[in-house]
């Protein structure tokens, strides 16, 4: 994947390239109520996932997210709210 992007509301962070088996992390901070989408090219052909998750300013922890051929294959929450 080619010019990865990771967005949440207010902010957006440049991964670059990650290959094939490969991990990349992203420490993100939501301004407001938010989802992520991750966007990146591929084979000439742009791609934007939204990974069904809510964020909101202040939460904690953290999300794992599993791409395979193209689409979000799993999620892993361990999202803590703030005290």
């Amino acid at each position: 994947m080619e010019n990865v992007i990771v967005r949440v509301t207010g902010n957006q962070y440049q991964l670059g390239r990650i290959g094939k088996g490969s991990r990349a992390l992203a420490q993100v901070r939501a301004k407001g109520d938010s989802d992520i989408k991750i966007s990146y090219d591929r084979s000439d052909k742009a791609y934007s996932l939204i990974v069904d998750c809510y964020l909101e300013s202040g939460y904690s922890g953290s999300i794992e997210v599993e791409i395979e051929n193209d689409r979000i294959a799993k999620v892993t929450d361990k999202i803590q709210l703030p005290h």
